[in-house]
């Protein structure tokens, strides 16, 4: 019983946070785009490739899913793909400046919205729940059985 000391308040605690954050409307991208053009922006700062594969790894989905949202997302002018050199075959995908632009002003809002959520606590609280999650999204990583699909 002690290894399931307030396991669901702390399943119901992370569903209502989801459902709070699933509400967030975007300007100019979905949740799925926001999402995607994040995740490319975290790459490109660290200097990590952008092809679709790379993509796909890092967000956990297939690469024709993230191939198709990225299809829509050049229509919207959002991102760009570039030809990686000394491949034909592969490709870089960038932000372009609309892109930029979409991600900085929804990043924003999204921050002043956490933000408000956020005040009430100390540097010393935010930093401790941040170490925790931390510590438990990696935990979780290391000792999940069968990943995502060990759930359904």
């Amino acid at each position: 019983m002690e290894e399931a000391y307030r396991i669901n308040d702390i399943f119901e605690s992370i569903n209502e946070m989801t459902q709070m954050v699933s509400t967030l409307k975007f300007k100019g991208a979905s949740k799925s785009e926001f999402g995607m053009l994040f995740a490319i922006y975290k790459r490109i700062e660290e200097s990590l490739p952008t092809s679709v594969a790379a993509i796909a790894e890092f967000l956990g989905i297939s690469a024709p899913a993230v191939s198709r949202m990225l299809k829509n997302m050049r229509e919207k002018g959002l991102v760009e793909k570039e030809a990686c050199e000394g491949s034909r075959r592969t490709s870089s995908v960038c932000l372009t400046e609309k892109g930029k632009e979409v991600l900085q002003e929804n990043f924003e809002e999204y921050k002043d919205y956490m933000m408000d959520y956020l005040s009430g606590y100390s540097h010393e609280q935010i930093d401790m729940l941040l170490d925790m999650n931390k510590r438990l999204i990696q935990y979780m990583g290391e000792n999940s059985v069968g990943g995502s699909e060990g759930l359904n």
